[in-house]
C-alpha cells in the first residue's frame, strides 16, 4: 500500500529531549493545577464557613500531591516519543475540555445530589468526549512538531483562567483564618426519653419519595400494617427540593426566600420561629436531633429554644480525609457523569461532619439508623422531667449510600427499598417503646421525608409545562393524631404540603398561640380543593447564585399538568 504525505510527515514526527520535557510538563501542570490545586482550594475559599475543618489543615500536604502528582505525570509523558506524546497530550488536553463541556451544557451539574446522570447524557457526554479528542487528534497532526507551541499557549489560557478565579477566592474570602473551635452541636441528650404526660414525635426520613414508600410494599405489602392509628397521605409535597432549607423550615416554621444568605437563615431561622416559641412558652421540652451544615450551622444560635444543644468539649480533625475529601470533590465537580454519587458521599463526609469528629457531653446526634437503633435496643425508652416534650429525629433515610437491610444491619451494597425498611424499622421500635411505657395515645406523630426524589429529570423546570419532563416527586407523609390507637392504617389521597405539618401539631397539642399558622391536615379531606406551593431552587456553578423557582400545585401532584410555573426569583447569595 503505498503511503500518503501525511503517513510520512507522522512517521517523521520526532521531538528533542527538552522538547518533549516542555511538552511533558506543561501538560501535567495544567492538568494537576486544575484537578488538584485549584479545584480543592477553590471549593474550599467559597464553603469554608460550612467546614469545621482550617485552611492550615490542608495547604501544606495538598500542595505535596499537586507537587508529586505533577512530576510523576511529567516523567511518564517524557518517556514517549513524537506521534504518541502528541496523542497523550491530546487525550489530557481533551478531558479538559470535556469537563467544561460536561457539566457546564450537558449534565448542567449545580448541585450533586448523589444521582446517577441520566443514560442519554452518559452516551452524549461520552460522545463529546470522542469527538474532542478525535478533534485535538487532528489539529495536532495537521500541526505536527508546531504542537508543542499551541500547548504553551493552551496550558497558559487554562492555568491563567483558573488562576484568576483563585486570586478572586483569596480577595473576596477570607478563608485563611483559623477555623471556629468555640462551637455548639445537637447532642444525643434526652434522645430515648419522653414525656410521661404529652409529646409530639416527628421522624424525618430524608427524601422519602412515595415512589420509595410503595417500592417497599411491592417488596413486603405487610410492612406498613402494624402502623397503629396511622394515615398515609399519598398527595403530599414538599416546599423545597432539598434537604436545606426545607428540614429547617419544617422545624421553625420559617421560610427561605432568598433574602439572606443560607448561612444567616440558618442561624436566625430557629431563635425567630415563632413555633418553637411557641412550644416553649407552652411548657414544651423541645429537642431537636440533627446534623450540621444542611440543618444548622452552630447550634449556639438556638440554645434559647432548643434544649439538646451542648457545647463541643472535643474536636478531631483527619487530615487525610480531609485532602482525600476535597481531591476527590474537585474531579466530581470536573467530570460529573462519572463522579455524580461519589461526590455526593463525599460532599457528605464535609457537610456531616466526619472529617472533624465532634464530641460534646452526651455526645454528639448522629442521623444513621443504626447508631440510633444500637442505642434503642440496648436502652429503650425512658421518662424524662418534662410536663410535655416535643422531638424531631432526622434520619439518614432512603438516600445514597445505601449501606443498610431491613434489620438495620451493615451490607456491602443495598438498594433503597432495604434503606427505607431500616428506617422505619427504627421509628416502629420507638413507637412500640412509646406502646409499652403507655403513652402512645398521648403521643401525636408525624413520619415524612423532608423532600421526594426531585432530580435532573426536572432541572429545567422553567420549560415543565412546554416539555412534561417526567413526573413531578411527591413526597410520603404518615400522620398519627395523638389520641388515635387500636385502627388500621389508612391512606388519604387529600392535597397535603409540609405547609400544612406545623398548623397539625399546633392543633392536635392543643398549643395556646396567637399565631396563625394556616391549615391543619385534620381539615384537609380527600378532593379538597387546595393551591399547593413548591419552590425549586436552581443553583448555578457558573455565578454560584441561588434562583428559586415558584410553582403552584394543583389538588394531584401526582399529575405533571397540574404543576405550574409561575416565576423565578434570583439572589445575590452563594448556593448551599
Amino acid at each position: 500500500m503505498k503511503k500518503t504525505k501525511n503517513d510520512k510527515k507522522i512517521e517523521k514526527l520526532k521531538y528533542t529531549a527538552k522538547e518533549r520535557l516542555l511538552i511533558s510538563s506543561l501538560t501535567s501542570l495544567t492538568i494537576s493545577f486544575i484537578y488538584i490545586l485549584f479545584g480543592s482550594i477553590d471549593i474550599y475559599a467559597n464553603n469554608y464557613k460550612e467546614y469545621l475543618f482550617s485552611f492550615s489543615d490542608f495547604i501544606l500536604p495538598l500542595l505535596g500531591v499537586f507537587a508529586l502528582c505533577f512530576v510523576a505525570l511529567t516523567l511518564i509523558l517524557w518517556i514517549f516519543k513524537g506521534t504518541i506524546l502528541n496523542i497523550l497530550s491530546c487525550f489530557i488536553f481533551s478531558v479538559i475540555v470535556w469537563g467544561y463541556v460536561d457539566t457546564g451544557i450537558i449534565n448542567k451539574v449545580d448541585f450533586f445530589g448523589g444521582d446517577a446522570s441520566s443514560e442519554n447524557n452518559l452516551i452524549i457526554s461520552l460522545v463529546v468526549f470522542i469527538v474532542l479528542f478525535y478533534i485535538f487528534i487532528i489539529v495536532s497532526m495537521k500541526l505536527g512538531k508546531k504542537w508543542k507551541t499551541a500547548i504553551v499557549y493552551l496550558s497558559i489560557l487554562f492555568i491563567a483562567m483558573n488562576a484568576v478565579t483563585l486570586i478572586s477566592d483569596f480577595a473576596k474570602n477570607n478563608f485563611i483564618k483559623p477555623a471556629n473551635n468555640n462551637i455548639s452541636v445537637l447532642s444525643k441528650k434526652d434522645l430515648y426519653t419522653v414525656s410521661e404526660k404529652e409529646n409530639v414525635i416527628i421522624f424525618l426520613v430524608d427524601r422519602l419519595d412515595n415512589d420509595y414508600y410503595e417500592g417497599v410494599l411491592e417488596r413486603d405489602p405487610e410492612f406498613f400494617n402494624d402502623l397503629d392509628g396511622f394515615t398515609y397521605y399519598n398527595n403530599n409535597i414538599s416546599l423545597y427540593p432539598r434537604t436545606f432549607p426545607s428540614v429547617t423550615y419544617m422545624v421553625t416554621g420559617e421560610r427561605f426566600d432568598g433574602d439572606k444568605s443560607p448561612v444567616e437563615y440558618l442561624n436566625t431561622a430557629y431563635s425567630e420561629s415563632l413555633f418553637l416559641n411557641d412550644l416553649k412558652a407552652n411548657g414544651y421540652g423541645v429537642d431537636v436531633y440533627g446534623e450540621p451544615y444542611y440543618e444548622y450551622t452552630d447550634a449556639k444560635y438556638m440554645e434559647d429554644v432548643v434544649d439538646n444543644v451542648e457545647v463541643v468539649t472535643e474536636k478531631t480533625v483527619n487530615k487525610k480525609l480531609i485532602l482525600e475529601y476535597l481531591v476527590k470533590l474537585s474531579a466530581c465537580r470536573n467530570i460529573s457523569f462519572l463522579l455524580m454519587r461519589v461526590s455526593y458521599i463525599n460532599q457528605n463526609l464535609g457537610i456531616t461532619s466526619r472529617l472533624t469528629t465532634l464530641d460534646s457531653e452526651s455526645g454528639k446526634f448522629d442521623c444513621w439508623e443504626d447508631v440510633i437503633y444500637k442505642d434503642l435496643k440496648e436502652n429503650g425508652l425512658s421518662f424524662n422531667e418534662y410536663e410535655k416534650n416535643y422531638k424531631y429525629i432526622y434520619l439518614h433515610g432512603s438516600h445514597t449510600p445505601y449501606i443498610l437491610n431491613e434489620n438495620v444491619e451493615h451490607i456491602t451494597e443495598g438498594d433503597v427499598v432495604t434503606q427505607t425498611m431500616a428506617s422505619f424499622k427504627v421509628v416502629k421500635d420507638y413507637i412500640s417503646e412509646l406502646k409499652r411505657l403507655g403513652v402512645y395515645d398521648k403521643t401525636t406523630i408525624i413520619i415524612c421525608g423532608d423532600h421526594g426524589l426531585d432530580s435532573s429529570d426536572v432541572s429545567l423546570l422553567t420549560e415543565w409545562e412546554e416539555k412534561g419532563l417526567g413526573t413531578p416527586s411527591t413526597t410520603a407523609c404518615l400522620y398519627k393524631p395523638k389520641t388515635s390507637q387500636g385502627t388500621p392504617l389508612k391512606e388519604s389521597s387529600a392535597p397535603i404540603s409540609e405547609v400544612n405539618v406545623i398548623p397539625t401539631l399546633v392543633e392536635d397539642a392543643n398549643i395556646e398561640t396567637e399565631n396563625d399558622y394556616g391549615i391543619s391536615i385534620n381539615d384537609i379531606e380527600n378532593g379538597a380543593t387546595q393551591q399547593r406551593e413548591y419552590i425549586q431552587l436552581i443553583y448555578s456553578m457558573s455565578s454560584r447564585k441561588i434562583g428559586l423557582a415558584k410553582f403552584y400545585v394543583g389538588d394531584d401532584s401526582r399529575d405533571s399538568s397540574q404543576w405550574k410555573y409561575v416565576e423565578t426569583k434570583q439572589t445575590d447569595f452563594s448556593w448551599y
